[in-house]
């Protein structure tokens, strides 16, 4: 027996692990015992060879201080399906590779920090615990297991680790990570004023010139619009695509602002596209004395 280096007692009815006298296995690497009703983590003082410890399937509430005494180069600990509400006592086990608590009653988050003792963890499993029903605890986790590389069946990317970094050194920089993109094919601004629908159309007009680079060459409102004001949609054109010409439509609504000399805002509808079109300010209407009107007789 003192060469035995796999032990397979699943499902035997075991309640008490320090009367199975395990420590004998001087040399025993994998030991199988879930499916039994311990509720005691105990009796492995002498197995310092051990590398894979299964414990799925019990009774175990916590673990006591001497429960891994001895396991310094334990890889895998299974222990899923328990009643585990705390994680203490793990410090032993700095050559673990692999930790599985899914199924278990850990609520806390701070329950999980504990887990930094850890320093060779790459895959943790904690699915089924009502501290994952979130998912909030991977950032954390991400941050604080710096080799660690599964995360409750799924892949730590170098994207995930730098958004976890990111968001621990500033909530708002989260917003430039990596893979965050914002919407550009709809811009709403907050108090706008209600669009008036085309009642008088003006006719007869029609868009060239300037008018057409201005519709096909920007893509932001003017600097003279005020943005508070309005809203501007658009749709993306494919590159050289043809400029739509003939007669628009166009609805012009005064909208009021601080001043003598509000600007007016025309709507211009060309089938397609919706464009805010904004005519003169009150320093270019300067220029012509009483609006572009001839003066009285």
């Amino acid at each position: 027996m003192g060469s035995l280096e796999v032990l397979h007692l699943s499902h035997n009815g075991i309640s008490n692990m320090a009367n199975l006298q395990l420590s004998r296995l001087t040399n025993l690497k994998a030991l199988f015992l879930q499916g039994n009703e311990i509720s005691q983590v105990e009796g492995l003082e002498g197995l310092q060879q051990l590398r894979e410890l299964v414990l799925d399937r019990n009774r175990i509430k916590a673990l006591a201080d001497n429960s891994f005494i001895a396991q310094t180069v334990l890889l895998e600990l299974h222990i899923a399906e328990n009643r585990i509400r705390e994680l203490n006592h793990l410090q032993p086990l700095t050559e673990l590779r692999k930790l599985f608590l899914g199924m278990n009653k850990l609520q806390d988050i701070t329950e999980l920090d504990k887990l930094e003792v850890l320093p060779s963890l790459t895959e943790l499993s904690v699915v089924g615990n009502p501290v994952a029903k979130s998912s909030l605890h991977r950032p954390p986790m991400v941050l604080r297991l710096s080799r660690l590389q599964v995360l409750d069946g799924v892949m730590v990317t170098l994207e995930e680790r730098t958004r976890a970094e990111l968001l621990s050194a500033d909530p708002l920089a989260c917003s430039q990570c990596p893979g965050a993109s914002l919407p550009t094919t709809d811009i709403n601004l907050p108090e706008l004023l209600p669009l008036v629908p085309r009642s008088t159309p003006l006719r007869g007009m029609t868009i060239s010139g300037a008018l057409q680079n201005f519709i096909h060459g920007h893509d932001v409102l003017p600097s003279n619009v005020d943005e508070s004001h309005h809203t501007y949609k658009h749709k993306k054109h494919k590159q050289g695509s043809a400029v739509r010409s003939g007669p628009a439509d166009m609805t012009f609504r005064p909208v009021r602002r601080p001043g003598n000399n509000p600007p007016t805002t025309g709507l211009l509808h060309d089938g397609t596209n919706r464009v805010i079109v904004t005519h003169p300010s009150q320093e270019q209407e300067s220029r012509f004395p009483n609006g572009g009107k001839p003066p009285p007789m």
